[in-house]
């Protein structure tokens, strides 16, 4: 395919964009530079585009159904991308999302009282599944050593009890970056089986691992793994398709999965926004060559961040992820946290990021900063935050 322009600036504003339109600067001066929600500033692929606009100029949007390219799409996806051979009759979908997935499955798995474990720290929606659905939620605290996170099994092995039912997992980890090892998923896994504790995994942010790293799907490192997992994914994070809102889930077990499309369908939520579909079938389809392309500009703004907040901005430490096109990033030495620090990328940067503090009360001195964007808006927020770094 040509070559894909992602340095284009595509101006977002008055879009009805949930990143862009929904923070407004208080004092009526410029808006800040917004980096926290995590969706792209990138139009997505040529081919999604195409199809959807095909499909649109039909001029009738009733109900649909999926077709067998759109399961030989994803089928060939995760064979080819993940070298996992997932059987047809292992997949369900939940139209809405991957969280109103694990909602599914959390209802379904557990009962209130029970306890559910997941990473610190955590993705804040994962967490507020298991609290506003009456359960206990358990934080299993990852250990943060020489710039890297690591899961700490002995910590997991000794926090779970017999009221724990759940695990849910986010492969790669939002906000750390990190990309689970098949050793690590394996050690969970046997964990997990042992103490017959069910893993639901988000891996939303599957596609987007760097150099150096490979993507392991927790439901494939064994064959018991498959019986005691749901694998969930998405293109909205992978080819900016977020507003079509569609997920798989990889479920191999035929009694959980059945379960599982029994309660989509009292809740009526089985089938898919038509755009969605045809976006999910192009992506997987045939935007293969665009998302190399991607990565490859990820990857290269990722190198650009890192110089600069190492060479210009040393008092805040980058945690370098291996996936996602998110940064972690440790701020404790500024000397400030949680609504402070959150005022001080607002109103002094001009940056918007995301609080640490959403990710659990031990993180108010960090910042999660989304880096999916055109170099120069990147540069531009850069030199913003270290101008006003210079200034304190």
């Amino acid at each position: 395919m040509m070559k894909v322009d992602f340095d284009a600036v595509i101006n977002r504003k008055h879009t009805d964009s949930y990143k862009w339109d929904s923070y407004k600067s208080g004092d009526g001066g410029t808006d800040p530079i917004p980096m926290w929600v995590a969706d792209m500033d990138f139009e997505c692929p040529p081919d999604v585009t195409a199809a959807i606009q095909k499909r649109a100029a039909h001029g009738i949007y009733g109900y649909t159904i999926r077709p067998p390219a759109y399961y030989t799409a994803i089928l060939n996806w995760m064979r080819t991308r993940y070298d996992w051979a997932v059987d047809e009759s292992w997949l369900a979908f939940c139209p809405p999302g991957i969280i109103p997935a694990v909602q599914a499955l959390v209802r379904m798995l557990t009962r209130p009282g029970d306890e559910i474990a997941v990473h610190d720290p955590a993705y804040e929606p994962l967490a507020e599944v298991v609290l506003r659905n009456g359960r206990k939620l358990i934080r299993l605290p990852l250990d943060q050593k020489n710039n890297r996170f690591t899961m700490e099994m002995g910590a997991l092995a000794d926090r779970l009890s017999a009221k724990t039912r759940m695990l849910i997992l986010c492969n790669p980890h939002n906000p750390t970056g990190r990309v689970w090892t098949r050793a690590e998923l394996a050690r969970l896994v046997e964990i997990c089986l042992t103490h017959d504790i069910f893993i639901v995994s988000d891996d939303i942010h599957a596609d987007i691992v760097y150099s150096g790293h490979r993507y392991c799907p927790v439901g494939a490192v064994s064959p018991d793994a498959g019986k005691n997992t749901a694998t969930l994914y998405s293109p909205s994070k992978t080819f900016n398709l977020g507003g079509l809102q569609t997920s798989t889930v990889i479920i191999p077990d035929a009694d959980i999965r059945q379960r599982f499309n029994e309660e989509l369908k009292t809740a009526q939520i089985r089938l898919d926004n038509i755009f969605g579909q045809v976006a999910v079938e192009a992506s997987y389809g045939h935007a293969g060559p665009w998302l190399d392309q991607l990565l490859a500009y990820l990857e290269s703004n990722l190198e650009l961040l890192l110089r600069f907040f190492d060479d210009r901005i040393p008092l805040i430490h980058v945690i370098p992820p291996e996936g996602t096109f998110l940064v972690w990033l440790d701020c404790r030495d500024l000397g400030l946290s949680g609504r402070d620090l959150e005022r001080f990328f607002t109103e002094k940067a001009g940056v918007l990021l995301t609080p640490g503090g959403e990710f659990g009360d031990r993180w108010r001195g960090f910042m999660r900063m989304n880096f999916a964007c055109p170099r120069s808006i990147l540069t531009k927020a850069l030199k913003n935050i270290g101008q006003a770094v210079r200034a304190l």
